[in-house]
């Protein structure tokens, strides 16, 4: 098995774990499922797009308490 290959199964398995995760949103399986039926170069963009629409979004509507957790200090 070579590298790349062991980094995908390490994202299915990290996926698979996300997805059967009695707490993790009902949102985030949805969106994780049809990401996997994707172009992944597609999910990218979309991931990168996601990113900087809803983490100013998220920023501005819990003021503070992104900035207590240490998300969101300007990387990104």
């Amino acid at each position: 098995m070579n590298d790349r290959d062991l980094d995908l199964t390490k994202a299915n398995q990290q996926i698979d774990w996300v997805l059967q995760h009695p707490d993790m949103s009902l949102w985030l399986k949805t969106t994780l499922k049809a990401a996997l039926q994707r172009d992944p170069l597609a999910v990218s963009n979309d991931l990168e797009l996601l990113n900087c629409v809803l983490r100013p979004w998220c920023e501005t509507s819990m003021p503070g308490t992104m900035e207590q957790a240490g998300i969101g200090t300007g990387a990104g």
